[in-house]
């Protein structure tokens, strides 16, 4: 066929029935090669259809080709050339239809040739396509491909880099004779056969980059200035609870907890800015709710001096943060439970050792109180080193087979004094038979001091507790009931967090460390058991837990047929 003018340097001539694309990043891109390429269509009798879409519109292509075609105007007016915005042309019926366009190109080649001109000179710039409609364009750019050899016409297909995956240029080129791509400034041409080369070392960067990306734990995200989001990894998605699918219609405030929408929508636009920011931290939202802690550091690449993508790396720092919270939790009981029964030591010894004359019975007050706060400040880090051996999971445990009521019984007993000092009445309901459990005697003891402790404690003087154990089928139940102050509705799912008091002015004034409870059921669900609390306004409260039942092991042996039996 014969040879055509293409107006681009790099091309020089070629015949009619060449199908060839660009891939461009800007608009000044498709100006660069669009531009000369029309001119040379108008000066060489050829009929013109330029389809545009971002980011170059209908009026800036029509001022950017008229300044390199001065008559532009008496061209549009013969007739000899039509610019058209994709809606006009690819999507005339409200939607993409390969046969309808590309008998439509057929149609204006014919016409062409009918009035006058050698053929069809054509562009169509692809911005405009959505994921969905990418096969079917792709379909019909491989029969585009396959006839036009047979027509009088040159095409050029644009494509933007910012929408195309490596595998998308793969198929773009792929139906496409050649195609022209920009490097270090400078245009050039992409052969077939360098194509197949390429082609193969692409998809071995595509699929390593792809499978590091995908296989790191920390979260990676790219996104878009408009704020949507061009690329996130596995842990992206798993972590914050979404799917590929519904990625795209997601945008960045989607997925940014609103206590952070303020401080990220900052770093986001000094970003785009040109910075980059080496430290950010954030809070995220999931998809059912759940707050996500994370780190992590971003910056933006950039086009011709605008920005394209922001590209930005996570680690999710949720655990970590809870753990810092709780230390930092931690850390202000401790040091509360430990100065105030040390401020009250310091107080009366310096009482004592100012005043040398205090009367002796004064004295026997103030060492009373010594010794009271050294037996708290004692029982304070005895609890301090139990909890840490829990939670370590360091704690030495003799797990024996003991009955309840025996160990109800000794912590009566260790009790006493205390009892009868508040004149207490203790009213026990024992099974009469043996409830045996398999637990540590040492530990299910400390659990009972601390319940009937409590009970004792916040029940007034002269007052009674029950305690009571009963069998229950599989397991054994155990509830210590007091007749006090009552535990607050709302307050008994957590009483059994660490340092967790009441709030209120009884409470206030009895001494307690907050650990006893929290330890009594790190005890008890040791034992495979449940504990809780019952409460009804200002009638007391009850402790209640259940342990199952000790299950001996069977000693009989195994009998053996004998053989020939």
């Amino acid at each position: 066929m014969e040879a055509r003018k293409t107006g681009i340097d790099i091309l020089g001539n070629k015949p009619w029935g060449t199908h060839f694309c660009q891939f461009y990043q800007t608009k000044n891109d498709l100006i660069d090669i669009l531009v000369p390429y029309f001119k040379a269509g108008l000066e060489n009798n050829e009929f013109c259809m330029w389809v545009t879409s971002e980011p170059l519109n209908v009026e800036e292509t029509k001022e950017s080709l008229r300044k390199a075609v001065k008559d532009l105007d008496k061209y549009i007016k013969k007739g000899q050339i039509e610019i058209l915005d994709y809606s006009q042309w690819y999507t005339k019926a409200g939607k993409f239809e390969q046969d309808r366009v590309l008998q439509g190109w057929v149609k204006k080649e014919k016409e062409a040739i009918k009035k006058g001109f050698d053929g069809l000179r054509l562009t169509g710039n692809t911005f405009w396509l959505e994921k969905k409609d990418w096969k079917s364009f792709a379909d019909y750019e491989e029969v585009v491909n396959n006839v036009i050899g047979k027509y009088k016409m040159l095409a050029i297909c644009t494509y933007s880099l910012e929408k195309c995956n490596l595998f998308k240029v793969l198929d773009v080129v792929k139906n496409h004779q050649f195609a022209l791509i920009q490097r270090a400034g400078k245009w050039e041409i992409i052969e077939s056969a360098e194509l197949r080369k390429a082609e193969e070392e692409l998809r071995e960067n595509e699929e390593k980059y792809r499978d590091l990306w995908e296989n790191v734990n920390d979260l990676i995200q790219s996104v878009k200035p408009d704020g949507t989001f061009v690329y996130v990894n596995r842990a992206w998605r798993e972590t914050l609870g979404y799917n590929e699918k519904e990625i795209p219609d997601l945008s960045l405030l989607d997925i940014i907890h609103p206590d952070s929408h303020a401080h990220c929508m900052e770093i986001f636009k000094r970003l785009l800015a040109g910075e980059k920011v080496e430290y950010i931290e954030a809070a995220f939202l999931a998809k059912d709710g759940k707050t996500i802690m994370v780190e992590g550091s971003a910056n933006c690449r950039f086009v011709d001096g605008k920005p394209v993508t922001t590209r930005a790396i996570f680690r999710d720092v949720t655990e970590r943060k809870k753990v810092e919270k709780r230390k930092s939790e931690f850390l202000s009981h401790v040091s509360h439970a430990l100065r105030t029964p040390l401020a009250s030591i310091k107080s009366f010894v310096e009482i004592l050792l100012k005043y040398k004359d205090v009367n002796p019975t004064e004295q026997s007050e103030f060492l009373t109180v010594i010794n009271n706060e050294t037996d708290r400040l004692t029982r304070l880090i005895n609890q301090l080193l139990d909890l840490d051996k829990i939670e370590q999971d360091e704690l030495k445990w003799k797990f024996v087979s003991c009955d309840i009521s025996n160990i109800v019984q000794n912590a009566i007993s260790e009790l006493e004094p205390l009892i009868q000092e508040k004149n207490i009445v203790v009213n026990m309901n024992l099974p009469s038979q043996d409830l045996i459990v398999n637990g540590d005697k040492d530990r299910l003891n400390e659990v009972f001091i601390n319940l009937i402790g409590n009970a004792i404690k916040f029940t007034p003087s002269k007052r009674e507790i029950r305690i009571t154990v009963k069998n229950k089928g599989k397991v054994v139940e155990v509830s210590i009931a007091d007749t006090g102050i009552g535990i607050p509705k709302d307050e008994l799912t957590n009483i059994f967090e660490r340092f967790k008091r009441l709030d209120n002015s009884i409470n206030r004034k009895l001494t307690g460390t907050g650990l006893g409870l929290y330890i009594c059921k790190q005890i008890i669900e040791k034992h495979e058991g449940k504990i809780w609390a019952e409460s009804h306004g200002s009638k007391g409260a009850k402790f209640i837990f259940v342990l199952p039942k000790y299950k001996a092991k069977s000693t009989k042996k195994r009998i053996e047929p004998k053989r020939g039996s």
